[in-house]
């Protein structure tokens, strides 16, 4: 039989499709195959193999350390904190800026009322509260605009494009290398007209 991780075949034996221990749990723990005193009775865990007492202790990072957060400690990387006053962001350690509102944003916390988080994982501050995307190192509402490029531009009533940085109404004109030009009437003759937007 396969014994689960936490099961060493060397501690403990198969009895109808079950792992029982070789040894008294209350005072003995297998870590890694070899037995130890309890530490703590049966509140004794195994640190990769070595045993600590789970009340007064945590495990991070295969390391055995007190707990700074109490009986709630939490892991966050090779180390623990208390989750009612910091949060875990790609395991660093960062304070609870907005209460349980908090969120992470890469390696650090911010307040997703009023920051917003960009996809190169900057914090940028909201100049609206419906603000919801980021453009360059700024944010925007996008039913009122548009980005370009890391640029805020207007929407327009229909056909909104974008022209390299500048935003432009696609019902009356064209992009061509980055420069908007106005669409040719039905005739074809009068001229395309050039101007950036």
């Amino acid at each position: 039989m396969l014994f689960p991780p936490n099961y060493h075949s060397s501690c403990y034996k198969c009895d109808m499709g079950y792992a029982l221990p070789t040894f008294d749990e209350k005072k003995q723990v297998c870590c890694g195959g070899q037995l130890f005193p309890a530490v703590e009775g049966n509140l004794t865990c195994c640190c990769g193999n070595t045993p600590f007492s789970s009340a007064r202790d945590i495990c991070c990072g295969n390391k055995v350390q007190k707990r700074n957060g109490g009986e709630i400690a939490t892991c966050c990387g090779d180390d623990n904190y208390d989750p009612t006053y910091k949060i875990c962001c790609e395991d660093t350690i960062q304070p609870l800026v907005s209460g349980l509102s908090t969120s992470c944003c890469g390696r650090r916390s911010y307040n997703p009322e009023t920051e917003l988080c960009c996809d190169d994982k900057t914090v940028v501050l909201k100049e609206k509260p419906t603000d919801s995307c980021c453009c360059g190192n700024k944010s925007y509402t996008t039913s009122k605009s548009i980005c370009c490029k890391g640029n805020v531009q207007t929407i327009y009533v229909r056909g909104t494009q974008c022209c390299g940085s500048t935003s432009f109404d696609s019902s009356n004109f064209i992009c061509c290398e980055d420069t908007v030009q106005k669409i040719a009437g039905e005739g074809g003759n009068e001229m395309l007209w050039k101007g950036q937007f």
